[in-house]
Protein backbone atom coordinates (compact mmCIF):
# COMPACT_ATOMS: atom_id res chain seq x y z
CA UNK A 1 0.00 0.00 0.00
CA UNK A 2 1.37 3.24 -0.80
CA UNK A 3 1.59 6.47 1.59
CA UNK A 4 -0.95 9.18 1.25
CA UNK A 5 0.30 11.71 -0.28
CA UNK A 6 1.88 14.75 1.17
CA UNK A 7 -0.34 17.91 2.39
CA UNK A 8 0.26 21.12 3.52
CA UNK A 9 -0.38 22.48 6.96
CA UNK A 10 -3.62 24.00 6.26
CA UNK A 11 -5.33 20.94 4.29
CA UNK A 12 -4.40 18.87 6.85
CA UNK A 13 -5.83 21.30 9.66
CA UNK A 14 -8.98 21.62 7.37
CA UNK A 15 -9.51 17.36 7.39
CA UNK A 16 -8.85 17.37 11.47
CA UNK A 17 -11.44 20.29 12.09
CA UNK A 18 -13.97 18.55 9.13
CA UNK A 19 -13.47 14.94 10.93
CA UNK A 20 -13.87 16.19 14.43
CA UNK A 21 -17.08 18.73 13.36
CA UNK A 22 -15.96 21.28 15.18
CA UNK A 23 -17.70 24.76 15.07
CA UNK A 24 -14.98 27.06 14.80
CA UNK A 25 -17.20 30.63 15.25
CA UNK A 26 -15.16 33.29 17.15
CA UNK A 27 -12.92 32.56 20.25
CA UNK A 28 -12.85 29.41 19.27
CA UNK A 29 -11.63 29.58 15.99
CA UNK A 30 -8.19 30.53 17.68
CA UNK A 31 -8.34 28.21 20.01
CA UNK A 32 -8.99 24.99 18.08
CA UNK A 33 -6.25 25.99 15.64
CA UNK A 34 -3.51 26.34 18.58
CA UNK A 35 -4.92 22.86 19.74
CA UNK A 36 -4.78 21.11 15.83
CA UNK A 37 -1.79 22.62 14.97
CA UNK A 38 0.15 21.80 18.32
CA UNK A 39 -1.30 17.89 17.85
CA UNK A 40 -0.26 17.39 14.45
CA UNK A 41 3.14 18.50 15.10
CA UNK A 42 3.35 16.12 18.65
CA UNK A 43 1.30 13.24 15.79
CA UNK A 44 4.69 13.72 12.92
CA UNK A 45 7.52 13.57 15.30
CA UNK A 46 5.49 9.95 16.89
CA UNK A 47 4.91 9.01 13.47
CA UNK A 48 8.50 10.07 12.18
CA UNK A 49 10.16 7.96 15.36
CA UNK A 50 8.30 5.06 14.82
CA UNK A 51 7.92 4.42 11.33
CA UNK A 52 10.56 4.56 8.73
CA UNK A 53 9.03 6.49 5.28
CA UNK A 54 11.69 5.44 2.15
CA UNK A 55 10.67 9.10 0.90
CA UNK A 56 12.56 10.69 3.19
CA UNK A 57 15.96 8.23 3.05
CA UNK A 58 18.78 10.09 1.16
CA UNK A 59 22.32 9.34 0.35
CA UNK A 60 24.71 12.51 1.56
CA UNK A 61 28.40 12.64 1.12
CA UNK A 62 30.73 15.03 3.62
CA UNK A 63 34.12 16.66 2.02
CA UNK A 64 36.97 14.92 3.60
CA UNK A 65 39.88 17.45 4.76
CA UNK A 66 43.12 15.95 5.10
CA UNK A 67 44.29 15.42 8.75
CA UNK A 68 40.90 16.91 10.02
CA UNK A 69 38.85 14.13 12.43
CA UNK A 70 35.90 16.11 13.42
CA UNK A 71 33.01 16.60 10.81
CA UNK A 72 29.39 18.24 11.26
CA UNK A 73 26.29 17.04 9.75
CA UNK A 74 23.56 18.97 8.48
CA UNK A 75 20.81 20.58 10.02
CA UNK A 76 18.04 17.93 8.81
CA UNK A 77 19.73 14.74 9.64
CA UNK A 78 20.11 13.39 13.21
CA UNK A 79 22.76 11.02 14.65
CA UNK A 80 19.79 8.87 15.33
CA UNK A 81 18.00 8.58 12.04
CA UNK A 82 21.76 7.66 10.23
CA UNK A 83 22.43 3.99 9.27
CA UNK A 84 25.38 1.73 9.94
CA UNK A 85 27.97 1.45 8.27
CA UNK A 86 29.09 4.96 6.74
CA UNK A 87 31.77 5.03 4.19
CA UNK A 88 34.46 6.62 3.01
CA UNK A 89 34.94 6.86 -0.77
CA UNK A 90 38.53 5.90 -2.40
CA UNK A 91 39.95 8.41 -4.99
CA UNK A 92 42.18 5.78 -7.22
CA UNK A 93 38.38 4.11 -8.00
CA UNK A 94 35.71 5.66 -6.75
CA UNK A 95 34.71 2.67 -4.21
CA UNK A 96 33.14 2.70 -0.98
CA UNK A 97 34.23 1.13 2.07
CA UNK A 98 32.68 0.71 5.62
CA UNK A 99 34.29 2.39 8.93
CA UNK A 100 33.60 0.62 12.27
CA UNK A 101 31.48 1.96 14.81
CA UNK A 102 33.07 3.22 18.15
CA UNK A 103 36.54 4.63 18.97
CA UNK A 104 38.42 3.93 21.14
CA UNK A 105 41.18 5.51 23.56
CA UNK A 106 44.16 4.36 21.80
CA UNK A 107 42.55 5.34 18.68
CA UNK A 108 41.02 8.80 19.72
CA UNK A 109 44.65 10.09 20.65
CA UNK A 110 45.86 9.03 17.05
CA UNK A 111 42.45 10.88 15.71
CA UNK A 112 43.84 13.82 17.65
CA UNK A 113 47.41 13.64 15.87
CA UNK A 114 48.91 14.93 13.18
CA UNK A 115 49.66 11.86 11.72
CA UNK A 116 47.23 11.32 8.25
CA UNK A 117 46.37 7.54 7.55
CA UNK A 118 43.41 5.69 6.36
CA UNK A 119 40.16 6.24 7.99
CA UNK A 120 39.16 2.68 9.94
CA UNK A 121 36.37 4.04 13.10
CA UNK A 122 33.77 6.51 13.70
CA UNK A 123 31.70 7.80 16.61
CA UNK A 124 28.98 10.89 17.00
CA UNK A 125 29.93 13.48 19.50
CA UNK A 126 28.17 16.06 20.23
CA UNK A 127 25.57 16.38 16.44
CA UNK A 128 29.29 15.94 15.28
CA UNK A 129 31.28 12.82 13.29
CA UNK A 130 34.53 12.11 14.33
CA UNK A 131 36.21 9.50 12.37
CA UNK A 132 39.77 7.83 13.21
CA UNK A 133 43.01 8.30 12.03
CA UNK A 134 42.56 11.68 10.55
CA UNK A 135 42.36 11.26 6.38
CA UNK A 136 44.80 11.50 3.86
CA UNK A 137 42.65 12.55 1.59
CA UNK A 138 44.73 11.39 -1.35
CA UNK A 139 43.59 8.25 -0.83
CA UNK A 140 40.35 9.07 0.58
CA UNK A 141 38.10 11.80 -0.23
CA UNK A 142 34.70 11.32 1.14
CA UNK A 143 32.03 10.53 3.63
CA UNK A 144 29.26 8.52 2.32
CA UNK A 145 26.35 7.88 4.36
CA UNK A 146 22.42 6.87 4.36
CA UNK A 147 19.93 8.56 6.47
CA UNK A 148 16.36 9.83 6.88
CA UNK A 149 15.71 13.63 6.91
CA UNK A 150 14.43 14.96 9.94
CA UNK A 151 10.99 15.62 9.77
CA UNK A 152 9.87 19.59 9.36
CA UNK A 153 8.19 21.17 12.07
CA UNK A 154 4.96 22.14 10.66
CA UNK A 155 4.73 26.30 11.12
CA UNK A 156 3.05 27.89 8.44
CA UNK A 157 -0.05 27.42 6.10
CA UNK A 158 1.82 26.11 2.97
CA UNK A 159 4.59 23.43 5.13
CA UNK A 160 4.14 19.94 4.14
CA UNK A 161 3.50 16.54 6.42
CA UNK A 162 6.72 14.64 6.20
CA UNK A 163 5.02 11.49 6.87
CA UNK A 164 1.58 9.51 5.49
CA UNK A 165 -1.12 12.23 5.92
CA UNK A 166 -3.93 9.99 6.31
CA UNK A 167 -2.56 8.58 9.76
CA UNK A 168 -1.13 11.65 10.38
CA UNK A 169 -4.45 13.09 10.60
CA UNK A 170 -6.18 10.46 12.25
CA UNK A 171 -3.74 10.25 15.33
CA UNK A 172 -4.27 13.90 15.18
CA UNK A 173 -7.70 13.56 15.74
CA UNK A 174 -7.66 11.22 18.78
CA UNK A 175 -5.49 13.63 20.02
CA UNK A 176 -7.54 16.54 19.38
CA UNK A 177 -11.19 15.39 20.34
CA UNK A 178 -10.38 15.10 24.25
CA UNK A 179 -8.42 18.46 24.38
CA UNK A 180 -11.73 19.87 22.80
CA UNK A 181 -13.69 17.90 24.64
CA UNK A 182 -15.53 16.48 22.45
CA UNK A 183 -16.42 12.86 22.05
CA UNK A 184 -14.46 9.83 21.15
CA UNK A 185 -15.27 7.58 18.29
CA UNK A 186 -15.66 4.19 19.43
CA UNK A 187 -12.80 2.11 18.05
CA UNK A 188 -11.06 5.12 16.19
CA UNK A 189 -7.86 4.07 17.64
CA UNK A 190 -8.29 0.64 15.97
CA UNK A 191 -8.69 1.72 12.56
CA UNK A 192 -5.76 3.69 12.91
CA UNK A 193 -3.70 0.93 13.61
CA UNK A 194 -5.26 -1.00 11.33
CA UNK A 195 -3.98 1.91 8.53
CA UNK A 196 -0.88 1.92 9.59
CA UNK A 197 -0.65 -2.01 9.47
CA UNK A 198 -1.28 -1.80 6.06
CA UNK A 199 1.86 0.11 5.46
CA UNK A 200 3.88 -2.64 7.18
CA UNK A 201 6.50 -4.12 4.74
CA UNK A 202 9.56 -5.64 4.91
CA UNK A 203 12.66 -3.54 4.30
CA UNK A 204 14.26 -3.43 1.12
CA UNK A 205 11.13 -4.65 -1.21
CA UNK A 206 10.65 -1.02 -2.78
CA UNK A 207 7.59 -0.11 -0.57
CA UNK A 208 7.02 3.16 0.95
CA UNK A 209 6.56 2.63 4.35
CA UNK A 210 8.37 -0.02 7.08
CA UNK A 211 6.48 -0.29 9.91
CA UNK A 212 8.64 0.10 13.65
CA UNK A 213 11.34 1.36 11.82
CA UNK A 214 14.96 0.11 12.86
CA UNK A 215 16.45 -0.70 16.51
CA UNK A 216 19.26 1.85 17.69
CA UNK A 217 22.22 0.44 19.63
CA UNK A 218 23.41 2.01 22.87
CA UNK A 219 25.86 0.88 24.05
CA UNK A 220 29.59 2.30 25.59
CA UNK A 221 31.80 4.37 23.55
CA UNK A 222 34.53 2.02 23.23
CA UNK A 223 32.26 -0.56 21.99
CA UNK A 224 29.62 -0.25 19.19
CA UNK A 225 28.56 3.15 18.38
CA UNK A 226 25.45 4.75 20.44
CA UNK A 227 21.94 5.71 18.10
CA UNK A 228 22.99 3.93 15.44
CA UNK A 229 20.89 2.16 12.82
CA UNK A 230 21.51 -1.58 12.15
CA UNK A 231 20.17 -2.40 8.38
CA UNK A 232 23.50 -3.69 6.99
CA UNK A 233 25.65 -6.33 7.63
CA UNK A 234 29.21 -5.90 5.82
CA UNK A 235 32.52 -7.61 5.73
CA UNK A 236 35.40 -5.64 6.94
CA UNK A 237 38.14 -7.85 5.23
CA UNK A 238 39.61 -4.79 3.01
CA UNK A 239 40.80 -3.42 6.51
CA UNK A 240 44.46 -4.89 7.43
CA UNK A 241 44.94 -6.64 10.46
CA UNK A 242 46.87 -4.63 13.69
CA UNK A 243 46.38 -1.74 15.16
CA UNK A 244 42.63 -0.94 14.89
CA UNK A 245 41.43 -4.19 16.07
CA UNK A 246 40.47 -6.10 13.34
Amino acid sequence: MALAPEKSLSDLRGEVLDRCVLNTAGNLAARAQRVIDSCLNMAQRLLYYDHDYTRLQVRRTIPLSNGVSVYDFPDDVEPGQIFDPIYVRRVSDQRIFPLRAGINWLERNAALSTVTAIPRRYTFENQTLVIAPAPDTTLYDQIVYDAFTAATPLVNDTDMCAVDSEALIQMTELMVRPRMSLPMIPGADAILVKYLDSLKTQSGDGADCILGGATSSVVTPEGENRLIRRETSWDDGWQPHGFWGN
